[in-house]
């Protein structure tokens, strides 16, 4: 009965979580777009898309793997000294694009912090993988549920605040 119960939290929570984790894109988008304009917007939005095409390489060989390894082939040990070695390489592809394209101080510090943002994500799925790998899928997707509150909060309030303090200035 029990394992019955963790499988359906395993099933409701991962389809929340999932669904909250694809609305953040659309959320971070729409908020910086309605409060920083849509310049802002466009370098937000090109640098989120393109530090999210670079996650495919803080997660390479994850978390698929690992949760299906039975056979504990290779220890959870072994899977975090992998992902750490992928996120050092997606953060120096992510340096050596800004220095290649030649940005801007903003919009290098835009992408190299949505970078790091992924980078966070990145290894925090091989932790995640660990806990799934017990059995506790839902406890994943429930942190994914509270990361995407927190992360739009935090974007949100922080231009806004940001936005508040200029205007005192003037």
């Amino acid at each position: 009965m029990m394992e019955k119960n963790i499988r359906r939290k395993n099933v409701i929570w991962n389809i929340i979580g999932a669904t909250a984790n694809a609305f953040n894109s659309l959320f971070f988008a729409v908020i910086v777009t309605r409060i920083n304009g849509v310049n802002d917007a466009g370098i937000f939005t090109y640098s989120f898309a393109t530090a999210c095409l670079l996650y495919m390489i803080g997660v390479y060989a994850g978390r698929t793997f690992q949760v299906t390894d039975v056979s504990k082939k290779n220890s959870d040990t072994d899977y975090i000294y992998n992902r750490i070695i992928t996120c050092i390489i997606m953060i120096l592809v992510s340096v050596g694009f800004v220095i290649i394209k030649g940005y801007d101080i903003y919009k290098c510090i835009i992408f190299i912090l949505l970078c790091l943002f992924k980078c966070i994500e990145a290894f925090s799925e091989v932790l995640y993988g660990v806990i799934q790998k017990n059995g506790y899928l839902y406890k994943v997707r429930n942190i994914d549920v509270y990361k995407s509150n927190y992360s739009s909060d935090i974007i949100y309030n922080n231009r806004y605040n940001n936005q508040k303090s200029s205007n005192i200035m003037y």
